[in-house]
């Protein structure tokens, strides 16, 4: 299938996201992650209603919007699935999207939904084995994609892996390289992304560091030494 520009959509009207129809809520989807990638990604390629055999069930499988594309050498499969559920997405559902990323062969996910998450399926998704994201619609029509799918390692080693960030809604969020397993962070104030080497020898507690790209103060929570979530620090002003 070819890959389809801005212009071969039709004009559609004004819509609010709560209130839109489902085909009408993916159709948006699919237009606007088609804008964000054809620029960056020339041979990226984006299908909306993918049809696939799963590699594990062995029947047909249907994806919302499929993305394909060669970066830093090797094929990356993102699936995004867009649910307009009444009430906000479960664990349950967070781990039927995970067996159902692994049955499309997709080692990126993104669920989007209208009505938001509970904190377990929050959690569930950021635990999950598969760079997996979840997001409301109005985050998913902000985020600029083709950024997300070229999040790759920015170790000074030319590593060839990508960024599998945790979940976040707005704000800073770190992440760690799915190929040399360096922790990344990105400033939810200027957007710059780089990795950092933060001390995690200490089994609980918190670790100040400078963002790369503008020099605001981050918070990074360690536990049992690993990173468990980070946020900006309100004490700490900016140095120039």
């Amino acid at each position: 299938m070819p890959l389809l520009t801005p212009d071969s959509f039709p004009e559609l009207p004004d819509w609010t996201p709560d209130l839109a129809a489902d085909g009408e809520v993916k159709w948006r989807l699919y237009e606007k992650v088609v804008a964000d990638t054809q620029d960056k990604y020339p041979d990226c390629t984006v299908v909306r209603d993918h049809r696939v055999t799963g590699v594990r069930s062995g029947v047909t499988r249907q994806v919302d919007v499929w993305v394909t594309g060669e970066l830093a050498g090797h094929e990356i499969r993102l699936a995004i699935e867009c649910k307009l559920y009444k009430a906000k997405v479960d664990i349950k559902t967070v781990d039927a999207f995970i067996g159902f990323l692994e049955d499309v062969g997709a080692d990126k996910g993104v669920l989007i939904t209208t009505t938001g998450f509970t904190s377990g399926a929050q959690k569930r998704a950021t635990a999950a084995g598969i760079d997996l994201n979840v997001m409301t619609l109005e985050s998913a029509m902000e985020t600029d994609w083709g950024e997300y799918f070229g999040d790759s390692c920015k170790t000074s080693v030319g590593c060839p892996g990508n960024i599998k960030w945790g979940y976040s809604e707005g704000g800073p969020r770190f992440g760690a390289c799915d190929h040399c397993g360096q922790l990344h962070i990105e400033c939810g104030g200027c957007g710059h992304q780089d990795e950092y080497d933060v001390p995690c020898d200490r089994s609980i507690g918190n670790v100040h560091v400078r963002c790369k790209g503008c020099n605001c103060c981050l918070v990074v929570g360690v536990e049992k030494g690993d990173v468990t979530d980070i946020s900006t620090c309100t004490r700490h002003r900016r140095h120039s």
